[in-house]
């Protein structure tokens, strides 16, 4: 499978979160070109903040590997990754993290910029690997599909 190939499949998994009642959001991790892990959010099923999408495949991923080195895997987001999502993304030390929507609000990437510090694996190289390589914009019309689409049934969150 490829980049795009990935992406789509992320993007279905946000597709079936919402129509499960939650956010649009998915997430799979990647190892040597295989699916190793794949979530969808659960904040609103799970009554519980912490359920995203990203985090949800990571902690199931490092069940899996018994491991806090993920320097051999990609993560793919159907959105932008938040601030806290983007944390633990670096701490696990992700080779690279792709995404198809920047998520401005929030973003790790866009907003807090946690994804791309520098400073986090220099200060505390014990704790945060290295800046990974970003990738994003991957099957954005498709994911903005699956945005807009609950957008026009809960008209919650604009970004003007």
């Amino acid at each position: 499978m490829n980049d795009v190939e990935f992406m789509a499949r992320c993007i279905k998994l946000a597709e079936k979160a919402y129509q499960g009642g939650d956010m649009p959001f998915g997430c799979l991790i990647v190892k040597e070109n295989k699916v190793l892990v794949e979530a969808e959010n659960q904040v609103l099923r799970n009554s519980d903040v912490t359920s995203h999408a990203e985090i949800l495949a990571m902690k199931d991923a490092q069940r899996r590997l018994r491991t806090t080195d993920f320097s051999m895997c990609d993560i793919y987001c159907s959105f932008e990754p938040c601030a806290m999502c983007s944390l633990m993304i670096r701490e696990l030390r992700f080779k690279r993290v792709l995404f198809s929507l920047l998520f401005p609000v929030v973003g790790g990437y866009s907003k807090y910029k946690i994804l791309q510090d520098k400073q986090l694996n220099s200060k505390f190289p014990n704790h945060f690997g290295p800046v990974p390589k970003i990738l994003h914009g991957i099957l954005s019309k498709s994911a903005w599909g699956v945005w807009e689409e609950r957008e026009k049934s809960k008209k919650l969150l604009k970004f003007d």
